[in-house]
């Protein structure tokens, strides 16, 4: 147990240091741009956190040829993580700092300052929107499966999966998901108490300080984008095989995650609808931070005497995927809300003299078909991209994207992996520039 917990806090803590040094850089560089630019940077910015890491892993494997066991390890794993995850540091700061006019000062121009200096200046100014980010990247590495079984770096997570997978007795599955809830429980405390070491308030002065940034940074910058989003794809087509076959197998693991998305988004939206207490809405939020293959385990427990019906599986798999996914979506729809219905607009729905048909075609339908479909878009890449709870919970001969990716590289198959790969990867660059570019405040619209 011992080797266990220093494999995972290790790779935690690195994954989170790598991750969130290189969220801020992206952050600050990509707002040194002009508008048009962030116009195409940002979604190619977001974009590797709609892709599973068994996406990043397949692409490594293709592009360097490193199936061999001693090139998979601890380091690759970790450089591989923080490519898919440092997003989330950039994503949590990109939308505030963009609506305030400034968050870094004129002080942060400043030569003689050393680099750790305007580092820790960054985090004490911005740290509510950096601690989001950070236990977003820490609970996505606490319950990663695919990617440290494939590259070999035993954690919590992948313990217990080989532990179900090779028919270990309940006690011995008990006592690793208990380890996986202390880490889970620990992180939602971290949570809490980094909260109160900051100012959830204001993000910076009234200065305009945004500076054009070095040639330097935005070539690192682009290079990132590059080693992120362009040469992953440049190896998938360079490797997508001509065999029908394969092709129908990726058309129909793209049509099943399809299905699967549109039954776990009609249940998130029964739970957002009809949950209005603050104290459940707290702990449906909270099993975010329990980790996906212990929530699977839980549904396989609970409905094991009805995993031989494919119909009622498939609707325990979305049940569990809806309450990991809560947090998401709850959020979403509440600031959804809070910026569409403007204290003018809700007394102007509340007139009675106004024909409820106008305020239907006018207001209401284009209102929540907008959300929804966002929504249910969010939630089709979110679903695309998980693997423990599908790993677990999936009807037999049910195959979404992301557990045909991780099947295949498993056999070492990964001309069958090409296929769904390609097809999440083009859905998820379609999703990331559907999202509006942040502006800064004071740019034209």
């Amino acid at each position: 147990m011992l080797e266990l917990y220093s494999n995972t806090l290790l790779l935690m803590t690195v994954v989170g240091i790598l991750s969130l040094i290189l969220g801020l850089f992206l952050t600050y560089t990509c707002l040194s741009f002009s508008k048009a630019t962030r116009v195409f940077l940002v979604p190619l910015l977001i974009a590797p956190l709609c892709l599973p890491l068994e996406f990043y892993v397949l692409t490594y494997f293709e592009a360097f040829d490193m199936l061999k066991s001693d090139l998979r390890g601890f380091w690759p794993l970790s450089l591989l993580m923080s490519l898919n995850f440092a997003p989330y540091i950039f994503l949590s700061l990109i939308i505030p700092l963009s609506k305030e006019s400034a968050s870094i000062t004129d002080w942060m121009k400043i030569h003689h300052i050393s680099l750790s200096q305007k580092f820790m200046y960054s985090l004490r100014k911005n740290g509510p929107w950096v601690i989001t980010g950070l236990i977003f990247v820490l609970a996505e590495v606490l319950g990663s499966v695919g990617g440290p079984a494939l590259m070999g770096w035993e954690t919590f997570s992948v313990k217990l999966y080989t532990e179900w997978s090779s028919y270990y007795t309940n006690s011995t599955y008990f006592v690793t998901v208990v380890h996986l809830l202390g880490l889970g429980f620990c992180l939602y405390l971290l949570e809490k108490v980094l909260s109160l070491c900051f100012d959830s308030k204001a993000v910076g002065d009234e200065r305009e300080a945004f500076h054009k940034g070095s040639f330097f940074a935005r070539v690192i910058l682009v290079s990132w984008v590059g080693v992120s989003v362009v040469i992953p794809f440049l190896v998938l087509i360079w490797n997508v095989p001509l065999k029908p076959e394969i092709w129908l197998k990726g058309v129909s693991s793209f049509f099943q995650t399809l299905v699967l998305a549109l039954s776990v988004a009609f249940i998130v939206l029964l739970f957002v609808s009809v949950i209005k207490s603050l104290v459940l809405k707290s702990i449906m939020s909270s099993l975010y931070f329990i980790p996906s293959l212990v929530l699977g385990f839980l549904g396989f427990y609970l409905f094991s005497d009805v995993m031989n019906w494919k119909l009622l599986v498939f609707v325990v798999c979305s049940l569990f995927l809806a309450l990991k996914f809560f947090r998401l979506a709850e959020r979403f729809w509440e600031r959804s809300k809070n910026e569409f219905w403007s204290p003018g607009l809700r007394s102007f729905c509340s007139l009675e003299e106004i024909q409820f048909s106008k305020k239907l075609i006018k207001i209401y339908i284009p209102f929540y078909s907008k959300v929804m479909g966002v929504l249910f878009f969010l939630i089709f890449l979110e679903v695309g991209k998980e693997l423990p709870i599908t790993l677990i919970l999936h009807p037999t001969g049910f195959e979404p994207l992301s557990l045909s990716i991780f099947n295949s590289l498993l056999e070492s198959q990964r001309e069958q992996a090409v296929v769904p790969a390609l097809f999440l990867f083009l859905f998820a660059l379609l999703g990331c520039f559907l999202f509006k570019t942040p502006m800064r405040k004071g740019e034209s619209s």
